[in-house]
């Protein structure tokens, strides 16, 4: 994972805004790399040709593509002229100490759940959202840096999110939490970070312990309020892994699958078909083309 940071004025942004236009036909050599930022992707003119994982996204005007954090992409293929505008921000802009458990669930939600929902919005989908000026507003504010552009930015990126999680509710709610108690929110935070933190080898004791819960309370959690089961989490976060792995280095598939925590081999294949309709090679390969 690239270790960037978003430096002005000698202090750490939590978030960018930039609109990038191009002329020249480019020849690209492959620039697939992961970091810990959310980004956001929308078309003003032409035509940018980006890479999420081993899917490619033609995002054209008024079209806006989603990309999760730690996952592996490439944004700006294109040929002559085209302009666009990316945002970038770790997901913790989207959380507060002021927030009500039910905000906070919802955006808990969104962020563990990224990688299920849409991540392409085709101009003819959004025209009715105000996507437009948000992109182009953040963008004069990050370029022009007046007082409190920064305020602007913040309440913008949360606008957005609240417009496409109400295009995602109303297509897949079930992946929307409705709502959780500030304990229950503690609770799975503290089991996710330690899991993600401990992929390679956590199991459901471990983390409970962690946590300081009982397993089969740990269970309930995992299943009452995400909708998944603990050990589909895990497997989830491994894969994530994997993915990063396949195309960001040259490392053989047993080597991916070992240092992704699996069991063996034939397992992480078997997942990964399941979730990919691919084994890792050709996912590997489809990401080359």
């Amino acid at each position: 994972m690239r270790k960037e940071k978003i430096i002005r004025n000698k202090i750490e942004m939590p978030f960018h805004c930039k609109r990038y236009t191009k002329y020249e036909r480019v020849i690209w050599e492959s620039d697939i790399h992961v970091h810990a930022y959310v980004e956001a992707v929308y078309g003003l003119e032409g035509e940018c040709n980006c890479i999420v994982g081993n899917r490619t996204f033609k995002v054209t005007e008024g079209d806006m593509l989603l990309i999760p954090s730690d996952v592996p992409h490439e944004v700006g293929r294109h040929d002559e002229w085209t302009s666009y505008i990316v945002l970038r921000f770790l997901p913790s802009v989207l959380f507060s100490k002021s927030q009500t458990a039910p905000e906070y669930s919802k955006m808990f939600s969104l962020l563990q759940n990224l990688g299920e929902f849409q991540l392409f919005f085709p101009s003819e989908k959004i025209r009715e959202f105000p996507f437009g000026f948000l992109f182009k507003n953040m963008a004069r504010e990050w370029a022009g840096e007046k007082i409190g552009y920064d305020i602007c930015i913040r309440a913008h990126i949360l606008e957005l999110f609240m417009h496409v999680i109400r295009i995602w509710n109303e297509s897949n709610s079930e992946l929307i939490v409705k709502s959780m108690s500030n304990e229950i929110n503690q609770l799975l935070q503290s089991a996710t970070s330690y899991i993600e933190s401990n992929f390679a080898y956590v199991d459901r004791d471990s983390c409970a312990r962690a946590i300081g819960v009982s397993p089969s309370y740990l269970s309930k959690l995992f299943t009452g309020e995400l909708k998944t089961s603990f050990s589909e989490y895990v497997n989830m976060i491994k894969l994530k892994e994997a993915e990063k792995l396949l195309l960001t280095t040259d490392k053989s598939i047993t080597e991916i699958s070992l240092s992704s925590g699996f069991s063996s081999t034939a397992y992480f294949i078997s997942l990964f078909k399941k979730k990919h309709n691919l084994t890792p090679s050709k996912y590997r390969k489809s990401a080359k083309i």
